[in-house]
């Protein structure tokens, strides 16, 4: 049973047809959005309808909204594989116009297809992505999904579409999600619109969510109604399948659990504790979750045995190296798929013998193929010398081997580069925890607690999801001159500043072991 659904539900079992006959629709209609949200948690669905001033300013970021463009472009390009479809261009706010014009392209017979086209039943109100028009008044439904695969959360989306479409009279035939091909790969002749997109038919499969669709809706519109939001508890669900937005509104203050984290799966948050809590040490725990749990529940930090060793390296200068990187839905370039990383830029800080701080850097800002001048430009840099190399999470490593792979030429020479890796995550992760990390070990976590002097609210782009739709607007051909430079100067510093951080935690550290390393005096934090 999903979270706030009602504990009598089989009696709603046995009365939705007489219910759904004679109940008072709610003043305000449900949309897809709408019921999705309500499917998460009821509470989230009264916030939507009744209270979306509550939403905190700023809610979305620069880098989420890169993501919903990356969606609409996906679904623009879908579209022009039917050449003779009708789009329904009136908005949200004009739903009523767009059901009439919906119903205008199905009377026309050279409409072959209709994109966005706008249904209203039984008090819910749907944009279809893509009715395909086929013989004996029968269509097809195509939903688009900007994903390289239909997955289980998109069935209620369909099932939620299917009964409004059926409750409008049309009959369908072909039901599924349009998605992207994940063994499309682009060719010299260009891109096939035919090959970089693939139909999962899931008709069959919404049977389970159709009927939940019928049970829940009386539910959404009564609960609508209501005066007060319903009483929901605060769990896992806040979290899943999508972030939600009021979570403020009803949880305690917790510290959000970075999946990323530089590749950290596992925290506080796995162990059910919270940041400001004195949690008892559990024997079920793993190794880190207890010395995460000991250091909130001590108030202190942990400082391992093995932490200075761990970053005084022997003989060479130590290099501070970030990569970014962007991965184009659509493939842009010849040998390239859907969401293939393209490696675009480097930072690299160097701590010279004598304690100097270097700094190099290579963006890549033409719209070709960053591969081969990423790979030339890394291997002049780091080749001069055998030194540590200091990263922060797998990325980098992962992309030295995945061009490696794409250029033979250059192979042996990438992968000497491996063994000079440091991952200063798994150092911290290792030998050092402090309890103001609040169960995260993502740079942006670790960073204001151990350098509180050293920030990001200062740049344009903050964090790499920006910067990677930042680069895509950069090399776009629309973008002028003047707006690629400053984005061009935009991307450079943040990198930049990712590789300084790296420079200064790690410092912070040494610090912590007592230790200033073999260049430069031990920094102390503020």
């Amino acid at each position: 049973m999903r979270v706030g659904e009602p504990e009598h539900i089989g009696s709603v079992v046995r009365t939705v047809s007489v219910t759904l006959a004679t109940m008072t629709l709610s003043p305000n209609p449900l949309s897809k959005s709408r019921y999705l949200a309500g499917l998460q948690c009821t509470k989230r669905l009264y916030w939507e309808v009744h209270r979306r001033d509550l939403l905190p300013p700023g809610q979305i970021a620069s880098g989420v909204q890169a993501l919903l463009d990356v969606g609409t472009e996906v679904g623009r390009l879908a579209r022009t594989r039917h050449p003779r479809g009708v789009l329904i261009e009136h908005d949200h706010l004009h739903h009523d116009d767009a059901v009439e014009a919906t119903r205008n392209a199905m009377a026309d017979p050279t409409a072959r297809a209709i994109f966005e086209a706008a249904f209203t039943h039984g008090g819910v109100k749907i944009r279809a992505d893509i009715l395909i028009r086929r013989q004996d008044d029968l269509w097809d439904l195509q939903e688009v999904k900007a994903s390289l695969s239909a997955k289980a959360v998109h069935l209620a989306d369909l099932a939620i579409q299917v009964h409004v479409l059926r409750g409008s009279g049309v009959k369908l035939r072909r039901i599924g999600i349009l998605h992207l091909n994940r063994e499309y790969v682009r060719g010299p002749a260009g891109l096939d619109l035919r090959g970089v997109y693939q139909f999962t038919p899931l008709g069959l499969a919404i049977s389970v969510e159709l009927v939940e669709a019928k049970l829940m809706l009386p539910e959404f519109h009564r609960m609508l109604k209501a005066s007060d939001p319903p009483a929901v508890v605060a769990g896992d669900h806040c979290h899943t399948p999508y972030e939600c937005p009021f979570f403020y509104l009803c949880g305690p203050p917790q510290a959000p659990l970075d999946p990323g984290g530089g590749g950290v799966a596992s925290g506080m948050s796995d162990a059910g504790i919270e940041p400001a809590q004195s949690v008892p040490v559990d024997v079920r725990m793993s190794a880190l979750q207890r010395r995460m749990a000991a250091a909130v529940a001590d108030g202190r930090e942990y400082v391992g045995p093995g932490l200075r060793a761990s970053l005084v390296p022997v003989g060479s200068p130590i290099s501070f190296l970030d990569f970014e990187a962007f991965q184009p839905a659509i493939p842009r370039y010849v040998g390239t798929g859907p969401y293939t990383p393209l490696p675009t830029q480097w930072s690299l800080h160097r701590r010279s013998h004598d304690g100097g701080l270097g700094h190099a850097e290579f963006l890549h800002d033409a719209d070709t193929d960053p591969r081969p001048a990423f790979a030339d430009s890394l291997l002049a840099a780091l080749e001069r010398d055998e030194g540590v190399i200091v990263v922060f999470s797998p990325f980098e490593g992962t992309v030295i081997k995945r061009l490696a792979a794409h250029f033979p030429v250059l192979q042996d020479r990438l992968m000497a580069l491996l063994p000079r890796l440091v991952d200063l995550l798994q150092v911290l992760r290792k030998d050092y925890y402090h309890p103001d990390f609040g169960g995260s070990f993502s740079l942006k976590s670790v960073l204001p607690v151990l350098v509180p002097d050293l920030a990001y609210a200062d740049l344009a782009v903050q964090d790499g999801l920006a910067a990677a739709a930042a680069y895509a607007r950069m090399i776009d051909a629309p973008t002028t001159p003047v707006e690629r430079a400053t984005i061009r100067e935009s991307l450079l510093r943040y990198c930049e500043r990712d590789t300084l951080a790296l420079v200064r935690v790690r410092e912070a550290l040494l610090a912590k072991c007592g230790g200033a390393g073999l260049w430069g005096p031990p920094f102390t934090p503020a």
